[in-house]
């Protein structure tokens, strides 16, 4: 499925059509990175994104979104952030979350 994504301080997610599939607000905050990623096989995608404040309040947020519009990981940061989504052959993904000095490996927890 193709998504039109617009961001700033809130990111929205349309189809092509332009039905609304998500919307996700970031207060105080602009999009700077979104990636959708499935964390097993065949799952609903989960979508990763880093916002960014203006440059004087030098604040970063990494937030993760399950598919059913819940935040399960949501950080505030005063140093850059960013995603590196690591794709494999089975269409899962692993998630990175880059940080100076530091790469984590984040996944969700089972239930």
């Amino acid at each position: 499925m193709q998504v039109d994504v617009s961001g700033g301080p809130v990111v929205r997610g349309t189809d092509l059509k332009g039905k609304l599939l998500f919307e996700i607000p970031l207060p105080d905050m602009n999009l700077s990175a979104i990636h959708s990623l499935r964390f097993a096989s065949g799952s609903a995608p989960h979508i990763a994104v880093v916002a960014t404040a203006d440059r004087h309040t030098k604040r970063w947020r990494a937030l993760i979104v399950a598919p059913d519009g819940k935040a399960i990981y949501d950080e505030v940061s005063d140093n850059w952030l960013n995603w590196l989504v690591a794709r494999k052959a089975d269409g899962s993904a692993e998630l990175f979350l880059i940080r100076p000095n530091l790469v984590e490996r984040l996944r969700p927890r089972a239930q």
